[in-house]
């Protein structure tokens, strides 16, 4: 199978020697020299992109390389098969419920901070088995807790809202504006639906 032709971008029709233009951080374009495909080296005029069979560039992210397929159990793999894709508002539910749950940790919290029967917020951290090996000592097992860092829960918990809230926001600016919050019928069908009641 013939390769295909790559069409020489590194010079425009008057013979001047073409700019790479890809945006850089602080807002300016690029103004390195472009290689074949149109870039400079620091722009991606080094990559030779991945090829399909018939030879032909496509993107990087449609390769499955299976990460996240490693982790699953295969009762999330069979999850993972049925479930459709969800909308903001589901996520915003799902967030607001999560960030519920973690106010109420952090109230019990505060209700006794130094109280050693307060277990609000507590997770094993560490098992230590001591004396094994040992003549003549019993095997002692010693369960390490300690109080999860509730807030720093509760602020990214708020980060992600307010980031699903202007998310929402930019993909409703189409149509008409929606309020900056999503209506009340919304909400409730987005949490029926993560409540399997639909």
């Amino acid at each position: 199978m013939a390769k295909p032709a790559q069409v020489d971008k590194r010079y425009n029709e008057d013979g001047t020697r073409r700019k790479c233009g890809a945006k850089k951080k602080n807002g300016e374009l690029c103004r390195q020299n472009a290689m074949r495909n149109g870039r400079c080296k620091h722009h991606g005029g080094m990559s030779t992109s991945t090829k399909n069979p018939k030879g032909q560039a496509h993107p990087t992210n449609l390769l499955r390389h299976g990460i996240y397929a490693q982790s699953l159990s295969d009762e999330e793999r069979e999850l993972a098969r049925t479930m459709q894709p969800g909308s903001v508002a589901e996520e915003l539910v799902l967030c607001r419920l999560r960030l519920r749950r973690a106010l109420e940790v952090q109230r019990k919290i505060d209700e006794a901070p130094l109280s050693r029967t307060n277990n609000a917020g507590m997770e094993l951290s560490e098992v230590r088995e001591e004396g094994a090996g040992n003549a003549g000592l019993p095997q002692r097992t010693t369960l390490v807790r300690k109080r999860a860092d509730v807030q720093t829960i509760i602020d990214r918990l708020l980060g992600r809202i307010e980031s699903l809230e202007k998310t929402q926001r930019e993909l409703s600016k189409d149509g008409d504006p929606p309020p900056a919050q999503p209506s009340l019928p919304e909400f409730q069908a987005a949490a029926k639906k993560l409540l399997g009641e639909v």
